[in-house]
């Protein structure tokens, strides 16, 4: 697959959000699974971090698709008109995706 770097960046960011749900559900699942009704109540709240998590990733990830976007505009004149590649600019584009 040969994918831009803004779909590098989303599909990463898709990745990690699923990854933090699994992460948040895994402790959840251990604390139910004791069966007292304690930890059966408390693995119910720890599903409450789903919104701070998400909330904190979608803000860092946002500012990295900014910083992106606004790269690959920047650097949009300097496409080869014939090729329509601009081959020094996507190696710095897929750094910013990857970090």
């Amino acid at each position: 697959m040969e994918l831009n770097p803004l779909e590098v960046l989303d599909t990463r960011t898709e990745l990690v959000e699923n990854l933090l749900h699994a992460v948040i559900g895994l402790p959840s699942i251990g604390l139910a699974s004791r069966g007292t009704p304690g930890f059966v109540a408390l693995a119910g709240f720890i599903h409450m971090l789903i919104g701070p998590v998400m909330t904190l990733h979608g803000m860092i990830m946002g500012k990295k698709r900014k910083t992106l976007e606004a790269h690959l505009k920047a650097n949009a004149a300097d496409v080869e008109p014939a090729t329509g590649h601009a081959e020094k600019h996507v190696v710095e584009a897929s750094r910013i995706a990857r970090t």
